[in-house]
């Protein structure tokens, strides 16, 4: 028996290191979310953040910033690889011009008036909504509302005769006839084929 011992714990040990690679699962998952999951997880996003407070904004999304829903990869936004809708929004100038195959369009803005803050940065396939209600500033109608990030929005306003000055609460508006186009454009080349910059 004394020497049969050695041995069975050099078993023993075998075994349990076999057991113990056999049933080991990796660190990292290779999981990745579907479409499906990404815009539920969107949603959410934007709920949370148009709830969110003006300085509770500026602290999560410090601008310039690059950032987008759905875009894995936010450095490809740069060399514009498949995108087709181009639309550049001049805080400076309150203004918005968008290019296309087969045209352009510009328009004036309001973006975020003194207090409040605009994420500024360019951003690839907004989250598209016919309309939006904001469920923090009094359920206010956002119509043609393109999420280009988090809560902000580029959208169609009630307040026209505000627009070309800083009047918003962080949304890049539109007049209501403009945002109709303008997500009109962006639904027929698609979303995913959609560049975003607000500077």
């Amino acid at each position: 028996m004394k020497h049969r011992q050695p041995k069975l714990i050099v078993i023993a040990t075998f075994a349990f290191l076999l057991s113990f690679t056999a049933h080991a699962k990796p660190k990292f998952s290779s999981y990745e979310m579907t479409r499906q999951e990404k815009l539920a997880n969107a949603q959410d996003d934007i709920q949370f953040m148009d709830a969110a407070t003006p300085e509770e904004l500026q602290k999560l999304m410090p601008a310039p910033a690059f950032g987008e829903m759905f875009f894995e990869n936010p450095f490809e936004v740069q060399s514009h690889n498949g995108i087709e809708v181009e639309i550049d929004v001049s805080i400076a100038d309150q203004s918005l011009h968008a290019t296309f195959p087969g045209g352009d369009f510009s328009t004036i803005i309001s973006s975020a008036r003194r207090g409040y803050h605009t994420a500024t940065g360019c951003f690839r396939h907004p989250h598209l909504e016919l309309m939006h209600y904001s469920s923090k500033y009094e359920n206010s109608p956002m119509p043609h509302s393109m999420f280009y990030y988090g809560g902000y929005a580029i959208h169609g306003t009630m307040e026209e005769n505000h627009l070309g000055r800083p009047a918003s609460h962080g949304c890049v508006r539109v007049s209501r006839a403009d945002a109709a186009y303008l997500y009109s454009i962006v639904e027929q080349f698609g979303a995913s084929h959609t560049r975003i910059c607000v500077q």
